[in-house]
């Protein structure tokens, strides 16, 4: 975005040039430091008057020339000389920004003569109308957004970042840039904008405008932002725009609080917000609007204003805008797009109006019986984000697009002006199901058509419950429809092999969302090897869960002698699993169990062999097992691979083989025949130096044998170095504090935890001991939260529910049959954000250990433990993203992985990420028997780093349903006898990781990346609660 900087001034007819000698650079912090190159510092400089103290003046010959030298011009400094063009300017116009850490002291000494004088590099007044789009980089707004954002006082609460980019209404130009996150943490912050002023003469004004999103709104009214005459913070502004705790903008004269609060409740919504501040004789007045009419974007005159108010004493001038964060903490909004003029239309300017792209149905019946007139039909041209669109004169005509009859009456009619043609006469009066198609033509030719909802044509009376309508199935799968759900919300389709099954016991196959009639229409496929399935609706839930097949174990290439029995097996995970067997791409349809035995073999035996699994919420096809039969000698299908490993580590070697059982092993290290090694797999414990060197095994039957290569195993010196401790990733780039400056409070049981995590006040919660809920989730609702266990017996059994902002959560042992260990999310009271978990463990989760969903943003995992010990189902770790239309985590889920262990038990999602910008650095991955370890999905972008995989499948993978396929970057990974199985479960792709991931280049953010070989020895002994820091080691 290309912006105007500094005031625009008319040259002085003979301006006054001075030359002066920079002999030092006076620093905020008191140092000096000589200037020996040239810089470019472009902005006003101002000579401040004698009485200001913190000039020195030291000779009469300074203040000879200091009513000359008041101007501002460009300041260069090459050939360590400060030359000034003084052009004149009015010394009121000229802003000092004097309490802004960026603010520079240059003393100078002037060439012709010996006289010091000290002059300031102030904040520039940026000319009206102004527009910032935030097109910065992200951080804190006063250090990215200088030179036009300063004074005030730095801080995170207001911050520039992507997540807060918000979307322009109709009509409205095009928003381009970041935005700004206003996150009050109970520190006054504010940014200063300084405009060229605007003097007190009777009807002069000056807007603001800006778009706000309200996700937390705050625990008491708050302003937000206002304009004013000084640079000074203000507890009662000139005119203030204020937000209440129920979601209501307000305005304010010379107030602390608003003299107008609008009377309705803003949704979660995109907001435009229009003030004015009016000089006008008597009191002056300032006005607000609120998401203003499209057909008054870009007038030159306003509407009618929503409230006015006046009061307080009156300002000489008009000239800075602040954005303000609130001393008391709570709530979370974003703000972008801020415009600032003289005039409505400066501040509300038009965009390109909305097009006309398609047709929709704003009105259609669901039910009529034969014969009968429907109730009005009604078709609205619209944009492609669905807005309507005025329109007169288009001919629409409508038909049936799916129904066993025709449809009578007149069937095409002109839009009016709105762009509405409205059907009063339609009838059908053939019974039966039907959609009806909308075509525009003429003038509207072009316009995309719109299908109706399902229409019931019935002599029954219409039905009152959720009723499935529609009902198609073969062996390809089944179509289902239906009416009279709840509008707008989530179905779940049930499937059972058995009727007799009570409902509660039948699995999730699929998930799908009323429309906003209450119908529903669905297709889902069926696998060849169910051979029959019971299906079921239910309405409304929120459960997005459904758990298709994961085949863990493929079966293997087998080489058997004839007349020898043999068998291939399956191992798999699943609800209701079935199970059909394949020879050579052909059915075996009788072949139905996870075991095939085949009885004496005989060559027309061999062959591919591979086993569809299957449920009613998908299926998936095994590798190929390769099956021969007859006399063959033995062959290395797969190597031993070379390791690095710190002492006293675990390396295990692994070669796979095959040739006519049975099969024999001997392993060598250097040579030399290892003692008992005579197995597929070589595990060495607590390795020493002495033992860095070769390995091989030597795989022999009663035909032949053959040598594997040789592995070369390295074993490293202990790290002597301190684990990195502090906070990294996205939390700390949000300034995570947590707690911090609050109370201390013990927490011995439920009750206590659970009034401290919904206590408005920042407080450090020390969890002592075991506490048990006795409700599904603990919420904590209120932001600025330090949650930490004592010692190392701290456990939590519950979920933990984070639905606010700046919380950590550390050294607490967490357990949970039935739910996640932490949640993440958006609740009523608002979305999780701002968040650190460290050095906590994790144990037996039942459904995933940390998931972070529904536009959570910028959370920190370090140091945490993850074991599933006894729990073998849905042992799913960290879900980021809990389903494809999941449209409020576009954009966020900023997430930082890193120092964490996945231990045994863990099955898959470590982490299972859509929609966000995730980096997984670090990890310790020593889960065999597991599915996949990291997984990117639709418009995912994900970093793996420097992480040691070990024994497990797949350390990563992407999952394609629909949408944008998620991207992942692997870098300096180590993978140690690891399978990368494609078809474990279907939608599944192997990839390479060299994906180019724009929201990392460059990294957000600095790091301490260990060496990989490293990973083991750090994670394995400080990962978890009851670890140093917070013990003693």
């Amino acid at each position: 975005m290309s912006r105007t900087r500094g005031k625009s001034i008319s040259p002085a007819a003979s301006p006054v040039k001075f030359t002066l000698q920079v002999t030092s650079l006076l620093t905020s912090s008191g140092t000096k430091a000589l200037q020996t190159v040239g810089i470019h510092l472009p902005g006003t400089i101002q000579f401040l008057p004698l009485h200001t103290p913190t000039v020195c003046i030291r000779s009469t010959l300074c203040q000879q020339l200091l009513p000359a030298m008041r101007g501002q011009g460009e300041v260069r400094l090459p050939q360590n000389k400060l030359n000034i063009i003084l052009k004149g300017i009015n010394m009121k116009t000229i802003r000092l920004a004097k309490y802004n850490v960026a603010t520079i002291r240059y003393t100078a000494g002037l060439i012709t003569g010996t006289a010091l004088i000290t002059c300031v590099l102030c904040s520039w007044a940026v000319p009206l109308p102004y527009y910032d789009g935030f097109e910065y980089a992200e951080g804190r707004l006063n250090d990215v957004g200088a030179p036009n954002w300063q004074a005030g006082s730095t801080g995170w609460e207001l911050m520039v970042t992507n997540v807060a980019a918000l979307e322009a209404p109709e009509g409205f130009p095009q928003a381009v840039g970041k935005g700004v996150r206003r996150a009050p943490s109970g520190t006054a912050r504010r940014s200063v904008l300084a405009f060229d002023p605007i003097q007190a003469a009777d009807g002069n004004e000056v807007y603001a405008s800006f778009l706000i999103k309200i996700l937390v709104p705050p625990p008491s009214t708050q302003v937000i932002g206002y304009l004013t005459s000084t640079s000074s913070s203000e507890s009662s502004p000139q005119a203030g725009v204020f937000l209440t705790p129920d979601n209501r903008i307000g305005i304010g004269k010379r107030a602390s609080s608003p003299g107008y609060t609008l009377g309705t409740n803003l949704d979660s919504g995109v907001h435009l917000v229009v003030f004015r501040y009016r000089f006008q004789p008597g009191n002056d007045e300032v006005s607000l609007w609120v998401d203003p009419p499209v057909s008054t974007f870009g007038a030159s005159v306003p509407p009618e204003p929503l409230g006015t108010t006046t009061g307080g004493s009156d300002p000489s001038s008009i000239g800075y805008f602040q954005l303000y964060s609130s001393p008391s903490s709570g709530g979370m909004q974003y703000i972008d797009e801020l415009r600032v003029g003289t005039s409505w239309r400066d501040v509300v300017p038009s965009g390109a109006p909305p097009m006309g792209s398609k047709l929709i149905f704003s009105s259609c019946p669901t039910w009529a019986k034969p014969g009968q007139i429907l109730d009005p039909v009604t078709v609205q041209i619209a944009s492609s984000s669905g807005t309507p669109v005025s329109s007169n004169g288009v001919p629409i005509t409508i038909d049936v697009e799916e129904g066993p009859g025709p449809i009578s009456g007149t069937t095409t009619r002109l839009t009016d002006e709105s762009g509405k043609a409205v059907f009063t006469d339609l009838m059908l009066t053939v019974e039966g199901i039907y959609r009806l198609r909308a075509e525009a033509s003429g003038i509207g030719l072009g316009l995309g058509a719109a299908t109706s909802p399902v229409i019931q044509v019935s002599f029954l009376e219409p039905p009152t419950t959720l009723t499935i309508t529609g009902w198609v199935y073969d062996k390809k799968g089944y179509v289902l429809a239906g009416v009279k759900g709840t509008p707008q919300a989530r179905y779940n389709i049930l499937a059972s092999p058995d009727p007799a099954i009570p409902l509660s016991n039948w699995m999730v196959a699929t998930v799908g969302d009323f429309d906003s009639l209450g119908n529903f229409r669905i297709t889902n496929p069926v696998s060849p090897a169910i051979p029959r399935m019971f299906y079921a609706i239910i309405g409304p839930t929120s459960n997005t869960k459904t758990i298709p097949p994961s085949i863990v174990a493929s079966p293997s290439h087998i080489t058997i002698a004839p007349g020898q029995p043999f068998s291939l097996h399956v191992e798999a995970t699943g609800p209701y699993l079935h199970y059909l067997w394949l020879k050579d791409g052909q059915i075996l349809s009788d072949k139905t169990e996870p075991t095939l035995a085949i009885g004496a073999a005989k060559s027309t035996d061999a062959g591919n062999y591979a086993v569809i699994v299957a449920n009613a919420a998908g299926a998936t096809t095994s590798t190929w097992a390769r099956v021969r039969v007859g006399l063959f000698a033995p062959e290395i299908i797969v190597q031993p691979q070379d390791q690095q490993i710190v002492q006293g580590g675990t390396a295990v070697f692994k070669v796979v083989a095959d040739g006519t059982s049975p099969l024999w092993f001997q392993w060598y290290f250097n040579g030399v025949a290892i003692v008992g090694a005579t197995n597929d797999v070589l595990t060495l414990t607590n390795v020493l130096p002495e033992r860095s060197g070769e390995y091989w095994v030597v795989v022999s039957n009663s035909l032949g044998s053959i040598v594997s290569r040789s592995a070369l195993l390295t074993v490293t010196e202990t790290p002597t170095a301190s684990p990195p401790t502090n906070m990294v990733g996205f939390a700390a780039i949000a300034g995570v504090t947590g707690g911090a400056g609050g109370f201390e409070v013990i927490a011995t049981n439920y009750t206590q935890l659970r009034t401290y995590c919904r206590s408005n006040a920042p407080l450090i919660i020390k969890v002592v001991g075991r506490i048990e809920a006795n409700e599904d989730y603990c919420y904590i609702r209120a932001p600025n939260k330090t949650i930490i266990g004592v010692g190392t017996n701290a456990e939590f059994v519950g979920d933990l529910r984070i639905n606010t902002t700046n919380i950590i959560v550390a050294n607490i042992t967490f357990y949970n049959p039935d739910n996640d260990g932490i949640t993440i999310d958006t609740g009523s009271s608002g979305t999780g954000a701002y968040v650190w978990v460290d050095h906590c463990t994790f144990i037996d989760c039942g459904d995933g250990s940390i998931d972070i969903t529904k536009g959570a943003d910028y959370v920190t995992v370090s140091w945490c433990k993850f074991l599933y010990p006894t729990r073998r189902t849905h042992a799913y770790v960290n879900l980021l993203g809990s389903s494809d239309s999941e449209t409020e985590s576009i954009g966020k889920l900023h997430v930082t992985f890193c120092y964490n262990w996945y231990g045994p038990g863990c099955i898959e999602r470590m982490p299972s990420v859509r929609f966000g910008k995730v980096h997984v650095f670090n990890n310790y991955y020593d889960c065999p028997g597991n599915n996949y370890c990291v997984r990117t999905r639709l418009y995912a972008e994900v970093l793996v780093e420097n992480n040691y995989f070990q024994s497990v499948q797949n350390p990563w993978e992407r999952y394609v349903t629909r949408g944008p396929s998620g991207l992942l970057r692997a870098i300096g990974n180590i993978t140690n006898n690891c399978v990368w199985n494609p078809s474990w479960t279907s939608g599944v792709e192997l990839i390479p990781g060299t994906d180019y991931l724009p929201s990392f280049d460059p990294m957000p953010y600095t790091y301490t990346l260990l060496p990989a070989e490293w990973v083991p020895y750090y994670v394995t002994r400080y990962a978890g609660a009851g670890k140093p820091p917070y013990v003693e080691e």
